[in-house]
Order: structure tokens, then C-alpha cells, then sequence
């Protein structure tokens, strides 16, 4: 029984893409991964099954950032700023103008990356 979709072997994913019908690669997975993986295989098929993504790299890596507003990134302290990222500058998102004109309210805060972390990753 598979536990974890970063871990589905490629005979899995085979024998998944030589079907046609998309409910019956959603029954073979249902079939071989555990009850934990199963709200993320409609995903996981669309990326993995029938997309360029490779199962062990599928949703991987993930960056946090303070949910803070641009007023308070601009006027709390360093380490209020820092705390819920474990008080420590890891990473800084670096402004796009495209975000900017989008109204990204995380660009330019501080970030901690989390190149480890999978689908299953909760914020803390």
C-alpha cells in the first residue's frame, strides 16, 4: 500500500497512463495508496498521470511568509516580523512589478523556505 504520492513507483504510473478513462486511473489509485492520498489525487493524476510533473518532485518545496499586511511589514520590529517564521531571515521574496501591480500584499517580506515540504504540508 502506498502512503505517499511523491512515492508511487513508476510501474504504478504506467500502467495508470495506458488507461483512457480517467475514473478508472482514479480507481487503480485508490486501489494501491492509502486513504490519507486520496483527497489529492485528482491533482496528482492531472499533474503527474496525464502531465510533465514527476511523481517525487510533484508539490514539493514550499515558501512561507508572515501573514502581515504592507503596514505592519513597514512599521512592526525586526523580530515581530520575523517571529512566525522562527525568528530568523531565510529567504526574502524578492518584489516582481507584475505582483506588485497585482496587489501581492506578501512581496518583500521575509520568508522562510521549506524546500522539503510536501502536498501534505500544514502552516504552522
Amino acid at each position: 500500500m502506498i502512503d505517499h504520492l511523491n512515492a508511487v513507483p513508476e510501474w504504478l504510473l504506467e500502467q495508470a497512463r495506458s488507461l483512457a478513462d480517467p475514473g478508472a486511473v482514479q480507481a487503480l489509485f485508490v486501489e494501491h495508496t492509502s486513504p490519507e492520498c486520496w483527497d489529492y489525487l485528482a491533482p496528482f493524476i492531472e499533474d503527474v498521470v496525464f502531465g510533465e510533473e514527476a511523481a517525487a518532485d510533484w508539490l514539493r518545496g514550499q515558501v512561507v511568509v508572515p501573514d502581515f499586511s504592507l503596514a505592519d511589514q513597514l512599521t512592526l520590529s525586526r523580530s515581530a516580523l520575523l517571529a512566525p517564521i522562527g525568528g530568523e531571515l531565510s529567504q526574502r521574496i524578492i518584489p516582481a512589478i507584475a505582483d506588485w501591480h497585482g496587489g501581492v500584499l506578501w512581496i518583500g517580506a521575509p520568508a522562510l523556505r521549506l524546500p522539503h515540504a510536501d502536498y501534505r504540508f500544514q502552516v504552522p
